[in-house]
């Protein structure tokens, strides 16, 4: 069940469906690049709406660095003037699982794309999905937009009609949450990652005052 913490979806029998964007991540924390992203997915796909979606835990571990309070508070921060784009919260973890929930708070029918970037993208095409359905499966109910971060991403053959490029400025390469994060470890200037509104909330806060390990580097 999804939970809603900035936003609400598009409902009723007289809501014209429309095409909907799914951005999940870790948010550790929301950063420039990500909200490029998203209004480069409205743009150049007309999106009605984003959701941010952010998982409510992890399989393996807890949250590190800042919790799951502070990421929801930052991205609600970032995203409080933009009323195209939701903030939510999910236990599910799989693409389709993930789908079947949105699909339950949008007009029936509603066209169903996730945002990812190129790293990601080839993760989740690439990973083993034993005992579930198949990722050439699960875009029989989704589509990917995935960011041109670090070149364009090619997708197999078989999946190419349902995988669609968002095309960012080369800028953007140099923005990601880990760079933030270093950025923190090395006493460095990090508030050119991330928005002047999560910026002021974070050094409000001290959200960030310490991080106590770099092990979670890889993760945008």
């Amino acid at each position: 069940m999804l939970h809603f913490h900035k936003g609400a979806p598009f409902q009723g029998e007289h809501v014209e469906r429309g095409s909907i964007g799914i951005f999940p991540g870790v948010f550790n924390p929301v950063t420039r690049a990500h909200l490029a992203l998203v209004r480069a997915s409205i743009e150049q796909y007309t999106l009605r709406q984003v959701v941010f979606l952010l998982p409510t835990s992890f399989p393996h571990k807890e949250y590190s660095d800042t919790g799951f309070e502070n990421r929801i508070l930052l991205l609600q921060a970032a995203l409080a003037e933009d009323e195209r784009c939701a903030v939510a919260s999910s236990q599910a973890g799989l693409f389709y699982e993930i789908a079947a929930e949105v699909s339950e708070y949008y007009p029936l029918n509603s066209q169903l794309f996730f945002l990812c970037g190129r790293d990601a993208a080839e993760r989740i095409v690439n990973w083993n999905y034993d005992g579930a359905l198949s990722f050439a499966q699960q875009l029989e109910k989704f589509e990917l937009l995935v960011a041109s971060r670090d070149g364009v991403y090619q997708p197999p053959p078989a999946l190419k009609k349902h995988i669609h490029t968002v095309h960012l400025s080369p800028e953007w390469n140099l923005i990601s949450a880990s760079g933030f994060r270093r950025a923190i470890l090395q006493n460095q200037n990090w508030e050119r990652f991330v928005s002047p509104e999560v910026a002021r909330i974070i050094r409000q806060r001290g959200i960030y005052d310490y991080v106590s390990t770099p092990s979670d580097f890889g993760k945008r």
